[in-house]
């Protein structure tokens, strides 16, 4: 619909659609992760330390990426 009126591009639209995608999927993993390892029963091969700060390091990372996104499609004269 945007495409047809001509406001955004066909790179910005997969750019918009990837950013948040990717924040998502990227924020799906983590929480997995951390259920994963909280609620496991068996004792693992190998294990990876779980930082809490990593992870919320992460999700802001991720989260403000999408934004930046967002914002550049929004207000292209500020960024």
């Amino acid at each position: 619909m945007l495409k047809l009126m001509n406001i955004l591009t066909f790179i910005e639209i997969l750019g918009v659609g990837g950013a948040l995608t990717g924040a998502l999927t990227v924020k799906l993993i983590l929480l997995m992760n951390y259920k994963a390892k909280k609620k496991g029963e068996r004792k693992p091969e190998f294990s990876l330390p779980h930082k809490t700060w990593i992870t919320v390091l992460l999700f802001i990372l991720f989260f403000l990426g999408a934004v930046y996104e967002i914002m550049k499609i929004i207000f292209p004269s500020l960024i």
